[in-house]
């Protein structure tokens, strides 16, 4: 659609590949748990799996644009990359890209309109092995769309709490009330 595009890649039924691109900034993209996101210069362009780590406080900037370098000297995927790299542990990387690919799923079933292609290439091997099932996929996000009204009933702009870095917190806290609040 219009800013906003997705590629999902499939392969009997599961995503082994997700890219993003967009031209405006993400709102509430960040999932819990996560640090917050570094700055990015309004209406620029955005996407992939390396902004996506970027955002989630993942990666830095600079180790995204280092991936994408790596990436598109190596032809490999962005995934390939990231593991080449060392960033992040195998399960980490899991995680990140199963998360990403649940954002796009979910964005895109919001969409009212737009274009949709469908086209049909050799087959391609799950990025590292890294494969996400689209079935619970979907109905989470026809659940979520559903509960949206409901939640914004519920749940106003002077409601949402937001993250303190570490050193912000009461030096009176004890360590377990630190790590709970760094969750």
């Amino acid at each position: 659609r219009e800013g906003d595009e997705v590629r999902l890649d499939l392969e009997n039924g599961r995503i082994i590949g997700a890219h993003d691109r967009r031209s405006e900034p993400a709102a509430g993209r960040r999932p819990a748990g996560t640090r917050q996101a570094e700055p990015r210069p309004a209406g620029a362009a955005r996407g992939g799996l390396g902004a996506f780590l970027v955002e989630t406080g993942r990666l830095r900037s600079d180790q995204a644009r280092a991936v994408a370098t790596l990436a598109g000297e190596t032809g490999a995927s962005e995934i390939a990359a990231i593991e080449r790299a060392g960033l992040l542990e195998r399960a980490a990387l899991e995680r990140a890209f199963t998360e990403y690919a649940q954002d796009l799923v979910y964005r895109v079933l919001t969409w009212q309109s737009g274009e949709y292609r469908f086209v049909a290439r050799p087959a391609a091997r799950a990025a590292a092995g890294i494969a996400v099932a689209t079935e619970g996929l979907l109905l989470e996000g026809m659940r979520r769309i559903d509960e949206a009204p409901r939640i914004d009933e519920i749940v106003r702009p002077e409601t949402v709490f937001h993250r303190r870095e570490a050193g912000a917190l009461p030096p009176e806290l004890e360590p377990g009330e630190r790590e709970l609040l760094g969750r």
